[in-house]
Protein backbone atom coordinates (compact mmCIF):
# COMPACT_ATOMS: atom_id res chain seq x y z
CA UNK A 1 0.00 0.00 0.00
CA UNK A 2 3.14 2.44 0.05
CA UNK A 3 2.93 5.12 2.99
CA UNK A 4 -0.32 4.98 3.41
CA UNK A 5 -1.16 4.30 7.47
CA UNK A 6 -3.23 1.09 8.01
CA UNK A 7 -5.60 0.99 10.26
CA UNK A 8 -7.13 -2.58 10.30
CA UNK A 9 -5.83 -6.14 9.30
CA UNK A 10 -8.90 -8.84 9.19
CA UNK A 11 -8.82 -12.66 7.65
CA UNK A 12 -12.50 -13.40 6.37
CA UNK A 13 -14.33 -17.09 6.92
CA UNK A 14 -12.63 -18.10 3.51
CA UNK A 15 -8.87 -17.30 4.34
CA UNK A 16 -8.84 -13.92 2.31
CA UNK A 17 -6.87 -10.76 4.00
CA UNK A 18 -7.89 -7.73 3.58
CA UNK A 19 -6.14 -4.56 4.84
CA UNK A 20 -8.36 -0.83 5.59
CA UNK A 21 -6.16 2.15 4.91
CA UNK A 22 -6.70 5.88 4.92
CA UNK A 23 -7.71 5.63 1.49
CA UNK A 24 -9.87 2.94 0.98
CA UNK A 25 -9.79 -1.16 1.20
CA UNK A 26 -7.42 -4.04 -0.24
CA UNK A 27 -7.85 -7.51 -0.53
CA UNK A 28 -5.42 -10.60 -0.88
CA UNK A 29 -6.79 -13.78 -1.95
CA UNK A 30 -6.10 -16.97 -0.32
CA UNK A 31 -2.35 -18.41 -1.99
CA UNK A 32 -1.88 -14.92 -3.47
CA UNK A 33 0.93 -12.23 -2.23
CA UNK A 34 -0.02 -9.31 -3.52
CA UNK A 35 -2.90 -7.26 -2.16
CA UNK A 36 -5.47 -5.96 -4.70
CA UNK A 37 -7.44 -2.35 -4.22
CA UNK A 38 -11.63 -2.85 -3.88
CA UNK A 39 -14.01 -0.71 -5.62
CA UNK A 40 -14.49 1.12 -2.23
CA UNK A 41 -12.55 4.42 -2.90
CA UNK A 42 -14.66 4.63 -6.05
CA UNK A 43 -17.52 4.25 -4.10
CA UNK A 44 -16.57 6.49 -1.22
CA UNK A 45 -15.54 9.38 -2.98
CA UNK A 46 -13.45 12.50 -1.59
CA UNK A 47 -10.96 12.56 1.11
CA UNK A 48 -13.05 10.91 3.64
CA UNK A 49 -12.63 7.16 2.92
CA UNK A 50 -10.69 5.66 5.87
CA UNK A 51 -11.18 2.09 6.22
CA UNK A 52 -11.65 1.08 9.92
CA UNK A 53 -12.84 -2.37 10.07
CA UNK A 54 -14.80 -5.76 8.70
CA UNK A 55 -16.89 -8.33 9.50
CA UNK A 56 -17.85 -11.75 7.04
CA UNK A 57 -22.02 -11.25 6.73
CA UNK A 58 -23.73 -14.30 4.88
CA UNK A 59 -22.01 -14.33 1.28
CA UNK A 60 -20.51 -10.91 1.47
CA UNK A 61 -17.54 -8.78 3.84
CA UNK A 62 -18.86 -5.87 4.97
CA UNK A 63 -16.86 -3.15 5.52
CA UNK A 64 -16.87 0.37 7.53
CA UNK A 65 -15.48 3.42 6.45
CA UNK A 66 -15.41 7.08 7.66
CA UNK A 67 -18.64 7.07 5.19
CA UNK A 68 -20.82 4.52 6.23
CA UNK A 69 -20.84 0.90 5.45
CA UNK A 70 -19.81 -1.18 2.06
CA UNK A 71 -20.86 -4.54 1.48
CA UNK A 72 -18.19 -6.78 -0.47
CA UNK A 73 -20.35 -9.01 -2.60
CA UNK A 74 -17.91 -12.37 -2.20
CA UNK A 75 -19.21 -14.21 -5.38
CA UNK A 76 -18.73 -11.20 -8.09
CA UNK A 77 -16.37 -9.35 -5.89
CA UNK A 78 -18.22 -5.58 -6.53
CA UNK A 79 -18.56 -3.28 -3.94
CA UNK A 80 -21.91 -1.15 -3.32
CA UNK A 81 -23.42 1.22 -0.45
CA UNK A 82 -25.06 -1.42 2.55
CA UNK A 83 -28.65 -0.42 2.38
CA UNK A 84 -28.95 0.53 5.54
CA UNK A 85 -26.45 3.38 5.68
CA UNK A 86 -29.20 6.23 5.04
CA UNK A 87 -30.61 4.99 8.60
CA UNK A 88 -27.20 5.87 10.18
CA UNK A 89 -26.34 9.06 8.34
CA UNK A 90 -23.65 7.65 7.11
CA UNK A 91 -21.84 7.65 10.58
CA UNK A 92 -18.00 6.66 10.53
CA UNK A 93 -17.86 3.04 11.33
CA UNK A 94 -15.19 1.89 14.16
CA UNK A 95 -16.22 -1.75 14.30
CA UNK A 96 -18.72 -4.29 13.02
CA UNK A 97 -19.18 -7.64 14.49
CA UNK A 98 -22.44 -9.88 13.36
CA UNK A 99 -24.00 -12.21 16.36
CA UNK A 100 -25.39 -15.57 16.58
CA UNK A 101 -28.37 -14.59 15.72
CA UNK A 102 -27.16 -12.75 12.24
CA UNK A 103 -27.90 -9.49 13.81
CA UNK A 104 -24.89 -6.80 12.35
CA UNK A 105 -23.60 -4.61 15.35
CA UNK A 106 -21.82 -1.37 14.38
CA UNK A 107 -20.27 1.12 16.17
CA UNK A 108 -20.09 4.35 15.17
CA UNK A 109 -19.22 7.61 16.15
CA UNK A 110 -23.11 8.65 16.87
CA UNK A 111 -23.99 5.49 19.05
CA UNK A 112 -24.19 1.58 18.56
CA UNK A 113 -25.90 0.73 15.35
CA UNK A 114 -28.51 -2.87 15.70
CA UNK A 115 -29.23 -4.08 12.31
CA UNK A 116 -32.23 -6.93 11.95
CA UNK A 117 -31.86 -8.00 8.52
CA UNK A 118 -34.27 -11.13 9.23
CA UNK A 119 -37.14 -8.53 11.00
CA UNK A 120 -36.31 -5.02 8.93
CA UNK A 121 -35.55 -3.71 12.30
CA UNK A 122 -32.70 -1.16 12.97
CA UNK A 123 -31.72 1.03 15.59
CA UNK A 124 -29.18 3.63 16.77
CA UNK A 125 -28.44 2.87 20.63
CA UNK A 126 -26.83 5.88 22.58
CA UNK A 127 -26.43 7.60 25.96
CA UNK A 128 -30.64 8.36 25.76
CA UNK A 129 -31.37 4.68 25.80
CA UNK A 130 -28.86 4.17 28.59
CA UNK A 131 -25.00 3.55 27.31
CA UNK A 132 -22.55 4.83 29.80
CA UNK A 133 -20.18 6.50 27.44
CA UNK A 134 -20.98 9.24 24.23
CA UNK A 135 -21.13 7.45 20.42
CA UNK A 136 -17.47 8.57 19.01
CA UNK A 137 -16.15 6.77 22.04
CA UNK A 138 -17.58 3.19 20.80
CA UNK A 139 -14.43 2.32 19.48
CA UNK A 140 -14.23 -1.58 18.85
CA UNK A 141 -15.88 -4.73 19.61
CA UNK A 142 -15.49 -8.31 19.86
CA UNK A 143 -17.85 -11.12 20.42
CA UNK A 144 -17.98 -13.71 22.70
CA UNK A 145 -20.67 -16.42 22.73
CA UNK A 146 -23.72 -13.98 23.59
CA UNK A 147 -21.68 -10.68 24.68
CA UNK A 148 -20.53 -8.26 22.53
CA UNK A 149 -17.49 -6.11 23.97
CA UNK A 150 -17.31 -2.46 23.69
CA UNK A 151 -13.95 -1.16 24.12
CA UNK A 152 -13.04 2.49 24.57
CA UNK A 153 -9.99 4.88 25.31
CA UNK A 154 -11.16 4.46 29.11
CA UNK A 155 -13.19 1.33 30.12
CA UNK A 156 -15.01 -1.44 28.95
CA UNK A 157 -18.70 -2.71 28.24
CA UNK A 158 -20.61 -5.57 26.85
CA UNK A 159 -24.16 -5.77 25.65
CA UNK A 160 -25.93 -9.35 26.15
CA UNK A 161 -27.18 -9.56 22.26
CA UNK A 162 -29.95 -11.98 23.15
CA UNK A 163 -31.15 -9.81 25.95
CA UNK A 164 -32.53 -7.01 24.22
CA UNK A 165 -35.83 -5.80 23.88
CA UNK A 166 -37.61 -3.61 21.78
CA UNK A 167 -40.84 -2.08 22.84
CA UNK A 168 -43.59 -2.24 19.87
CA UNK A 169 -46.01 -0.32 21.97
CA UNK A 170 -45.42 3.40 22.13
CA UNK A 171 -46.35 4.14 26.27
CA UNK A 172 -49.35 6.50 26.75
CA UNK A 173 -48.48 9.55 28.53
CA UNK A 174 -49.72 9.95 32.00
CA UNK A 175 -49.96 13.27 34.08
CA UNK A 176 -48.75 13.19 37.51
CA UNK A 177 -49.76 16.74 38.64
CA UNK A 178 -50.65 20.10 37.66
CA UNK A 179 -50.11 23.33 38.08
CA UNK A 180 -51.32 26.34 37.01
CA UNK A 181 -51.66 29.75 39.08
CA UNK A 182 -48.02 30.16 40.08
CA UNK A 183 -47.03 33.97 40.23
CA UNK A 184 -43.13 33.15 40.23
CA UNK A 185 -43.11 33.46 44.33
Amino acid sequence: HGTENVNVVYEDAEGRIWSGTESGSFVMEPGDSIFHETLAKDINKGDNNYTYSFADNVNSVLIGTSSGVLVYDKETKQVRPAQFNKQFGNATIYSIVCDDNGIIWISTNRGIGYIDRNNNQSYLFNHHDGLTFQGNECHKFAKYKDHIYIGNATNMNYIIANHIKFNDVQPTPFVSDILYGLSGK
